[in-house]
């Protein structure tokens, strides 16, 4: 379990990162639809991380809940 660099700063840094570069693209469109597939995108990323939470959660037991009270899911802690 990686708990250094971006990872210890939020949990899902390669999605946020992707989020980052959709929204990107979104503030070089204009578009309000595009805006409307953002929020999509996210809402399915968020299905997707925290699922991925719960296997991590039976992986790792109390060191994965432990790192999941430290760490915020989308949003960095500086």
């Amino acid at each position: 379990m990686i708990k250094t660099g971006l990872f210890g700063h939020m949990r899902h840094p390669l999605y946020v990162g992707i989020l980052i570069v959709y929204l990107g693209f979104i503030l070089f469109s204009f578009s309000l639809i595009s805006f409307i597939g953002w929020i999509i995108v996210f809402v399915l990323y968020n299905i997707i991380a925290t699922f991925e939470e719960k296997d991590l959660e039976k992986l790792f037991k109390d060191e994965y809940l432990e790192y999941k009270k430290n760490v915020p899911k989308w949003i960095p802690k500086i």
